[in-house]
């Protein structure tokens, strides 16, 4: 009679420690299952957001020139004051 306790006591044990174990690992599972995305998409999110880098001198300068020649298409300068800025800004280079 006290080996079927034993036996049925060291069962309840087990039992209870293998449904832990379960509960634990579906914890686990959802914690690794949700972490893994949400590291994922901070990393994007960060990476996106970063300023952006300077443009370099040549390619600032090539954003005056159009700059320049949208407002000689518009009529607001004449082509000799076109023709002078964009000397001036090209003779820089040299």
């Amino acid at each position: 009679m006290a080996l079927i306790q034993e036996q049925t006591i060291l069962r309840f044990i087990a039992i209870g420690l293998g449904i832990t174990f379960v509960i634990i690992g579906i914890i686990f599972l959802y914690i690794y299952v949700f972490s893994i995305p949400l590291i994922i998409i901070g990393s994007i999110s960060i990476w996106m957001g970063r300023p952006k880098k300077k443009l370099p001198r040549q390619e600032k300068q090539d954003s005056v020139l159009e700059v320049l020649k949208i407002r000689y298409a518009k009529g607001e300068i004449t082509k000799e004051e076109f023709e002078e800025k964009r000397d001036a800004l090209t003779e820089d280079d040299d």
